[in-house]
C-alpha cells in the first residue's frame, strides 16, 4: 500500500487552492478544460506495508477492550515477534469489513504508543506505531 498525495502543481509548486478549487466542479466542461491546463498527479512518498505487517489496537476500559482500529506504518517483524498469539478475540465488538477476516488475534497484554492526525469521527487517522511501552499494564490506561 502506498501513501502520498494528489497535487497540481502550478510554475513547479504544489498548488493546494487549485486543487481544492477542482473538487467543487460539476461541468464536464470546465472539468476537462481545467484538467488540461493544471493536471494532478499522485505522488507516492511511503509505502505503508506489504503484506500483513500490522497490529488492531484496542483500549481497555471497564473491564473489557474496546476496538480502536488498525496501525501499519512504523510495525517491524521485531514488533510483532514481541506478541503472543491466542486465537481469541478480545474485544466486546469489532466492526465488519474492517480488514480483520484473517487476523491473527493475541493476548491483550501490551500497551504501545501510536501517533495519529486529528480528526472529527474519533478514529485512528495515519497511525504511526512508535513502539510498545514496558512501563504500563493495559489496566493502567484511562
Amino acid at each position: 500500500m502506498l501513501d502520498g498525495e494528489l497535487v497540481v502543481l502550478r510554475d513547479g509548486v504544489p498548488d493546494f487552492f487549485e486543487l481544492q478549487r477542482r473538487t467543487l466542479l460539476t461541468d464536464r466542461f470546465k472539468i476537462e478544460l481545467t484538467a488540461a491546463k493544471h493536471p494532478a498527479s499522485f505522488v507516492a512518498y511511503d509505502c505503508l506495508y506489504k503484506g500483513s505487517h500490522s497490529i488492531i489496537l484496542g483500549k481497555y476500559h471497564n473491564g473489557s477492550y474496546l476496538y480502536k482500529g488498525h496501525v501499519t506504518l512504523g510495525v517491524t517483524k521485531a514488533a510483532i515477534s514481541q506478541l503472543r498469539e491466542s486465537n481469541i478475540i478480545p474485544f466486546t465488538a469489532v466492526p465488519a469489513g474492517a480488514g480483520n477476516e484473517n487476523a491473527v488475534w493475541v493476548y491483550p497484554d501490551q500497551v504501545c504508543t501510536a501517533e495519529y492526525m486529528p480528526n472529527t469521527k474519533n478514529s485512528l487517522r495515519q497511525a504511526v506505531f512508535k513502539g510498545f511501552r514496558t512501563d504500563m499494564v493495559p489496566e493502567d490506561i484511562d
